[in-house]
């Protein structure tokens, strides 16, 4: 099977369904093709720059908490910092669309890397166009497994690893998954304050057996957002939280 084209890379970047059954397949036994991907992704990630303080345990009853935050209908999503200090209250009564955006978003993405290769062949005829180089190499600061949860009503939850790395581009998230179900929807990562069930969105991955790097947003407190939650989310529109938990692990201090 051919590589897969800048296009379909760009598009399931953006939005991981958008793959179909015979492109994932490639995509997960070729080097070059995740690679690629996994470039894309930190393009769309790239208005969260890295950066983030020290660890600390949460307290007891953490789990609780977020379970029960996980279950209201109104689930706050936190802006990243820089920009308004206080929590964004969802509003259930309000038209949303999240994925209005993206259309115009891959167009424009494709468009940079497309004509980039461009400019590139044309300055050197001899040169191939650019390929995602490989995440650089990072230390591990922190890691935690993350245990499948039960609110999915999947056969199969799937298993996986959270650990904050850091490298010379700063602090970012990588997740392994393994056994991942294929969804309708997508898979989204976020980091959960266990106090205020306050949740930052940090990205998406996909199906299956995936590798992962994500930016964390500069002025992120991992002290206070130490939970990783990877969720099963619907393509509704709605940026909050699911409350459909999939994989979930504390972080420790």
């Amino acid at each position: 099977m051919q590589h897969c084209d800048e296009e379909t890379l760009a598009l399931a970047a953006l939005e991981p369904s958008s793959l179909d059954e015979l492109s994932s397949q490639h995509i997960n036994h070729c080097a070059e093709c995740t690679a690629e991907l996994e470039s894309f992704r930190l393009i769309t990630s790239t208005m969260r720059t890295a950066g983030a303080t020290t660890l600390t345990m949460p307290p007891t009853g953490m789990w609780e908490s977020i379970d029960a935050a996980t279950a209201r209908p109104n689930l706050r999503s936190v802006p990243p910092p820089g920009g308004s200090p206080d929590p964004i209250q969802a509003d259930d009564s309000a038209p949303r669309s999240r994925r209005s955006w993206l259309p115009m978003a891959a167009a424009a993405m494709v468009g940079a890397v497309v004509g980039g290769a461009a400019v590139v062949g044309i300055l050197d005829s001899d040169q191939a166009a650019p390929i995602a180089q490989p995440v650089p190499s990072a230390s591990v600061v922190a890691s935690a497994s993350l245990q499948p949860l039960g609110d999915s009503g999947k056969a199969t939850a799937g298993s996986g690893n959270a650990a904050i790395e850091s490298n010379e581009s700063g602090l970012q998230l990588g997740i392994s998954t393994a056994g991942l179900e294929a969804t309708e929807g997508y898979y989204e990562v976020w980091l959960i304050d266990p106090d205020t069930t306050d949740m930052l969105s940090i990205g998406s991955i996909n199906a299956g057996d995936q590798n992962s790097f994500l930016p964390i947003p500069a002025g992120v407190d991992l002290g206070k957002y130490s939970v990783v939650d990877i969720s099963d989310e619907p393509l509704n529109g709605d940026p909050t939280h699911s409350k459909v938990s999939v994989l979930r692990g504390q972080l420790p201090a």
